[in-house]
């Protein structure tokens, strides 16, 4: 494996102390610790009210997700990220530039004609 620019060991460090964490605040919960909802005044990892939004109903959420599905997806999730360090590994980050979500997900938007 290569050695990582000093600028991406440190995220690199930073995504696994992120993993590190998650799971000393998972793991000690069952799946009803996991579900519960905080009650006035505690802490939660949920958006505060005044941030949260309406949506459609499909986008509704129906109860919380398994604890392990969860946890696992963030696992692996963590670890594609730390694999795409390496990929950077030696690129300009100065010049790079991520494109808008809805282009990457979707591709470019089609010029209208003038």
């Amino acid at each position: 494996m290569t050695t990582l620019t000093p600028q991406l060991a440190r995220i690199a460090v930073d995504l696994t102390e992120a993993g590190r964490r998650a799971h000393v605040l998972a793991d000690p919960l069952d799946q009803e610790g996991w579900a519960r909802r905080p009650a006035p005044g505690e802490w939660s990892v949920e958006p505060p009210v005044f941030l949260r939004t309406k949506t459609t109903a499909p986008f509704v959420p129906q109860g919380a997700e398994l604890k392990t599905g969860v946890i696992d997806a963030f696992d692996l999730f963590q670890n594609q990220m730390i694999g795409c360090l390496g990929e950077a590994n030696g690129l300009d980050l100065g010049r790079l530039h991520l494109k808008q979500a809805e282009e990457v997900v979707r591709g470019p938007r089609p010029r209208s004609a003038s």
